[in-house]
């Protein structure tokens, strides 16, 4: 989208929004990747995030950390969890202060994650900022009340349009209808304050495929563009593969990643096992499957030197996976990955030779992939394993690489915003 800009546009500042500022998942990873990436090109980056601010190493990179030491929706009270989930105004008013003691015409905003700790609050915060701020879609929360266009109740995909009669109507919500009733007018609430998608800077798509998701929603396209999630491997060498015999299961143990299918099916078809990852179904899966190892959340470094055991990782989700930082990831370690066609990489990663696709859910389906993976020559695993390492890195930039783009989106946002003739809007703070 924003390819040809002006390379010498100048950019006085990166304020970059996030629910957390220690990496629990891929998505805050990425953030704190960017953030690295944006200092060694030598940027100025103020860092606002809901929790804590414990993360030093942000702290040692020199980078402005606000902290709002905020709690998880999940851990907090009920009152916390309606009121603030729904609206945190310390959120608005310490984002509007900054706004008011430091903008500048050419600083730019990046909203990352929002919906787990800082609310919507912070999208009326930068609304007067909104032509140089940038979005980045990790999930769907900016569309679907759930996040996921997922019927937790079916286990399957949502293709209904995010607030019609039918959505409203459904309670696919993983908890219960009150709770879906309370996502839902959290929707219209952020609908009413984002007005337009157009009025903002940009939206970043991690996957092109996400573009449907925003045509099905009504939205323009015009103000989208896709950059990949990028990536480092596991591990600096190919895994051999072909020596050995574990299939392994990374990311978050709940029910809508489908570790319970995953663990289901290698019982079946008698294939060993184990899961790299934490979360609310763990001890439930721990205690069904005493044998099985659950490692618990590792490291990058620490998950690269389990999977030199790697058969194969598989990555079972329910849930629409938008892009999934473990594919590539596994992927460029020379690992073959079998996917759930809920993955929006799946079809590129099967074309391409990466590895596998099989139905979300089935069980059956999932078994047989498993069997045919384990009793494979050893041969025609190396040679996969090759082509896996191919895959990745044409599926997925080099974190380096990304951040140009990045900084690309940026100077488009900031070039726009001035041929648009904005005028710098300085809060009154109450």
């Amino acid at each position: 989208m924003y390819q040809d800009m002006d390379s010498e546009i100048k950019i006085d500042r990166v304020v970059v929004v996030n629910d957390f500022s220690v990496a629990r998942g891929g998505a805050t990873s990425l953030v704190l990747d960017l953030i690295l990436g944006l200092v060694d090109l030598g940027y100025k980056v103020t860092f606002i995030t809901g929790d804590r601010g414990e993360n030093k190493s942000i702290v040692d990179l020199g980078v402005e950390v606000i902290a709002l030491s905020g709690n998880r929706l999940l851990d907090s009270s009920p009152i916390d969890r309606i009121k603030n989930g729904f609206f945190w105004k310390e959120a608005e008013s310490t984002i509007r202060a900054w706004i008011s003691a430091n903008d500048t015409s050419n600083t730019v905003y990046h909203v990352h994650g929002w919906a787990q700790i800082l609310s919507i609050a912070v999208f009326s915060a930068l609304k007067p900022v909104s032509r140089r701020t940038v979005i980045h879609a990790h999930d769907a929360f900016l569309l679907c009340p759930n996040g996921g266009f997922i019927d937790y109740r079916k286990k399957s995909v949502c293709h209904l349009r995010p607030l019609s009669q039918a959505c409203l109507l459904t309670n696919c919500d993983k908890r219960n209808m009150m709770n879906k009733v309370w996502r839902v007018a959290r929707t219209f609430s952020l609908n009413r304050i984002i007005d337009d998608l157009e009025n903002w800077g940009c939206v970043v798509l991690i996957a092109d495929q996400m573009k449907l998701w925003f045509e099905r929603s009504g939205v323009v396209q015009t103000r989208l563009t896709v950059i990949p999630n990028p990536s480092r491997p596991f591990t600096s060498e190919r895994v051999k593969c072909e020596d050995n015999s574990t299939f392994f299961y990374i990311g978050r143990v709940t029910e809508s990643k489908g570790v319970a299918e995953f663990l289901s099916a290698c019982s079946i078809a008698g294939v060993q096992c184990e899961v790299i990852g934490d979360g609310d179904q763990r001890a439930e899966l721990e205690k069904k499957y005493m044998r099985i190892k659950f490692h618990g959340w590792k490291s990058h470094e620490e998950i690269g030197e389990i999977l030199k055991s790697a058969r194969a990782v598989v990555v079972p989700s329910i849930m629409p996976e938008p892009f999934g930082l473990v594919i590539v990831e596994a992927l460029k370690s020379g690992v073959p990955v079998v996917l759930s066609n809920n993955a929006l990489l799946a079809a590129l990663v099967k074309k391409r030779g990466g590895g596998v696709s099989f139905n979300s859910g089935d069980i059956e389906g999932l078994c047989g992939i498993l069997e045919a993976l384990r009793d494979m020559s050893n041969l025609k695993v190396k040679k996969q394993s090759v082509q896996a390492m191919r895959t990745g890195n044409e599926l997925s930039p080099s974190h380096q690489n990304s951040v140009r783009d990045v900084v690309k989106v940026y100077q488009g946002v900031i070039g726009s915003s001035h041929d648009s003739g904005e005028r710098v809007f300085l809060y009154a703070v109450q």
